[in-house]
């Protein structure tokens, strides 16, 4: 994960050209991550699906890795969550991102996740009010051996 060296603020983060990849911004610091793997994208996809059918399409978004999510502005925090469930009618949006708490955030671990990357990023999800927030480990798929 590469970060840069200056501390943004909001205002100056706006300026920012969109990237590619994901990025998010810890206390003022740009993190820059390579795209998810397929097996993670299939697997947030399958629990949106899932979730989606039980909610009222009408007054609730289930959103996958694509949105930002603003969790505070002084020092500025961003996070690009695996899905981010919302009430619509208590979403605050700003300048295109989202700036108010969703219901649930559920975020699928990697093994590249580190044990302080998540600790870090729970701190970030309670600290900002988000009533609901889990991970997801998936099972690793039995290996295939050549005998």
């Amino acid at each position: 994960m590469a970060t840069s060296s200056k501390t943004l603020t909001y205002e100056e983060w706006l300026m920012l050209p969109e990237v590619e990849g994901v990025e998010e911004v810890v206390n003022g610091e740009i993190r820059k991550m390579p795209p998810n793997k397929v097996i993670h994208a299939d697997i947030v996809e399958n629990l949106a699906d899932l979730l989606k059918a039980q909610l009222d399409r009408t007054a609730v978004r289930v959103r996958v890795s694509t949105f930002g999510l603003i969790i505070h502005l002084d020092p500025l925090s961003t996070r690009v969550p695996g899905i981010g469930v919302f009430i619509w009618a208590n979403v605050v949006e700003r300048d295109g991102y989202i700036h108010s708490a969703p219901e649930l955030i559920v975020e699928v671990l990697s093994p590249a996740n580190t044990r302080s990357e998540r600790a870090e990023k729970l701190r970030d999800m309670k600290a900002s009010g988000f009533p609901k927030s889990g991970w997801f480990r998936p099972k690793p798929k039995p290996s295939k051996s050549s005998v």
